[in-house]
């Protein structure tokens, strides 16, 4: 993983700003070239998204984040928790996922497709 990716990753779930290159997060939100790819909700939840852009770029920033899984197979998007074996396909890539988090102590995670 990027040293970019670790920094930004990092503010953004301790919930503070940081810039590196061409990212950027003010703990609410991270952007990818002035796209938005993840946010916090105010239920403690986050959510996530490719902004249109499957790049090798945007999969790398947001599989820094917990609990996301973005890979690529066949020119397919697909996104999955990285502890299981199931992954769903991606496609509209301006789709949102939503990341909850049901058990603190265990960080056992949900993830749920909100759409566009």
């Amino acid at each position: 993983m990027r040293q970019v990716s670790k920094k930004i990753s990092a503010a953004f779930m301790q919930r503070k700003s940081a810039k590196c290159g061409n990212t950027r997060t003010d703990g609410n939100t991270i952007w990818l070239h002035d796209n938005p790819i993840a946010r916090w909700n105010d239920d403690d939840s986050f959510e996530v998204t490719l902004a249109g852009w499957g790049t090798v770029t945007t999969r790398e920033r947001l599989n820094s984040l917990p609990a996301v899984r973005v890979h690529q197979h066949k020119h397919e998007q697909f996104i999955s928790h990285p502890t299981t074996t199931c992954s769903h396909m991606i496609r509209n890539l301006r789709d949102w996922f939503r990341v909850s988090k049901l058990d603190w102590e265990r960080d056992v995670f949900t993830l749920n497709q909100l759409g566009v």
